[in-house]
């Protein structure tokens, strides 16, 4: 009896410590898959918070380290032009290339950041106005050159419609093509000869505001359709002073707009006024740009002028837009940019060309302009300064 009672106790401890042992197995196994699955769901946890921090959120929407959101786009634009001239070697040159990038911080509803940068690779035309005084003695294409630069970097606070100020830089509100800038919005590649500028002359106005832009739409007015800005600038040419300048737009209707303009600086010798007009006029698919600006010099300096006219047609669902340009420049107080030999011009371009669109954000070019210098500026030493160019681009905007 006593043996038998022995063996099941020792049966029951038996199987105790192997129940225990088993329980005990199955408690670490647990464990351990427990621990497996709180690793797993902290991997993906960090990936959530990776795609909400710094991936898209929604539509043109991005989060960064500080959580605002971001905007970000651009564009890029490429071009070729041939010019030849009585006095002028035929050239053909893929002279341009262009990324543009444009980002956006919204720190909350009344404050944001903006700012465009360019990266440009470019053969620049050197002695455009074809000045045997100059070197090269003729116009003619140069070396590579490339760059980034920033073209606008601005803190905004927007108080209401009739009030918002930026501190920083950008394009200036001088007419339509000076405030416009956007390469893929010009009909015509680089837009009206009349924003042209080499940083140092002031053709017409200096083409950004530095330090302060105020704007918005006058509270005079019911139905909102009149809008100012006033900016002040330092000029290319008188790098230790500060100019100012402004504008005002007047919406007749949904189909015309217009607007003056004027700008306030010191130049080398003396100061300028700047003063322009300009009109936008669009119906169904006829439109027309526009803009007339004198510049007054104070001193011995010579006054400068210059308008433009661009009548166009869209047809074809606007996947096509031809156009005809006719502009005046005239610039007796200019000098090269690194000579300081004096290099004034006075002339008429005229042309023609068409666009192709096949989608919104794309468009493709080819133009012909005729530049042809007038009076005693067309000619310098039996030196005929007229050309013709044609100009192949593409612009895409993103």
């Amino acid at each position: 009896m006593r043996v038998v009672v022995a063996v099941i106790i020792f049966s029951i401890t038996l199987i105790t410590q192997v129940s225990l042992a088993q329980t005990n197995a199955h408690k670490t196994k647990i464990d351990q898959l427990q621990q497996r699955l709180r690793d797993l769901e902290m991997q993906q946890k960090k990936m959530e918070d990776w795609y909400s921090n710094f991936y898209l959120l929604g539509k043109e929407r991005v989060s960064p380290f500080l959580n605002h959101k971001i905007s970000f786009g651009g564009y890029f634009e490429s071009g070729i032009v041939n010019i030849n001239g009585p006095d002028t070697e035929n050239q053909t040159s893929a002279n341009m290339h262009a990324l543009g990038l444009n980002l956006t911080a919204d720190f909350s509803e009344k404050f944001r950041f903006v700012t465009q940068t360019l990266t440009l690779i470019t053969m620049p035309l050197l002695n455009t106005h074809n000045n045997s005084n100059l070197s090269p003695a003729q116009r003619k294409f140069t070396d590579i050159i490339y760059g980034t630069f920033l073209l606008q970097g601005y803190l905004e606070y927007s108080h209401s419609e009739f009030f918002n100020v930026q501190s920083g830089l950008g394009y200036v509100p001088f007419g339509i093509s000076f405030s416009q800038r956007e390469p893929f919005l010009f009909h015509q590649r680089g837009g009206p000869q009349m924003i042209y500028n080499d940083g140092f002359n002031v053709n017409v106005a200096t083409v950004l505001w530095e330090g302060l832009h105020f704007y918005g739409l006058m509270p005079f007015f019911e139905t909102n359709t009149v809008g100012y800005h006033l900016y002040s600038m330092t000029p290319g040419s008188s790098v230790g002073t500060l100019g100012f300048g402004g504008r005002l737009w007047w919406s007749i209707n949904e189909y015309v707009k217009a607007g003056t303009s004027f700008q306030h600086g010191k130049k080398l010798q003396g100061s300028y006024f700047a003063q322009g007009f300009d009109l936008d006029v669009k119906y169904n698919q006829l439109g027309f740009l526009g803009e007339y600006a004198t510049v007054v010099n104070s001193g011995e300096a010579l006054d400068a002028e210059s308008y433009y006219i661009e009548p166009y047609y869209k047809f074809f669902e606007d996947h096509w837009l031809v156009y005809i340009s006719a502009e005046y420049l005239r610039s007796l107080d200019r000098y090269d940019v690194f000579t300081q030999i004096p290099d004034p011009f006075e002339k008429l371009v005229g042309g023609f060309g068409v666009n192709w669109l096949p989608i919104p954000t794309t468009r493709y070019r080819l133009g012909y302009l005729r530049h042809n210098y007038l009076n005693e500026n067309d000619t310098i030493n039996r030196q005929e300064k007229n050309y013709d160019a044609i100009d192949l681009s593409a612009a895409i905007a993103f």
